[in-house]
């Protein structure tokens, strides 16, 4: 089956968080792992300013939320 004939709207009920569309499952597991990718750039930053001693990383510029 291609994705083009999936039913997005098909839906499960979940008992707490109530309809869940196949839709809604699929935008949230990439919303999802988008926040993972932002959780290891933070990291990423954090590292390169830690694993200069001595230097200054200023000019990459400020971590912001």
């Amino acid at each position: 089956m291609s994705l083009a004939k999936v039913d997005w709207n098909r839906a499960y009920h979940h008992p707490k968080l109530g309809s869940l569309r196949a839709g809604d499952l699929l935008a949230a597991w990439a919303a999802h792992d988008a926040l993972h990718l932002r959780q290891i750039a933070k990291r990423m930053h954090e590292l390169a300013s830690h694993d200069a001693p001595g230097f200054d990383a200023a000019y990459a510029g400020e971590w912001r939320a």
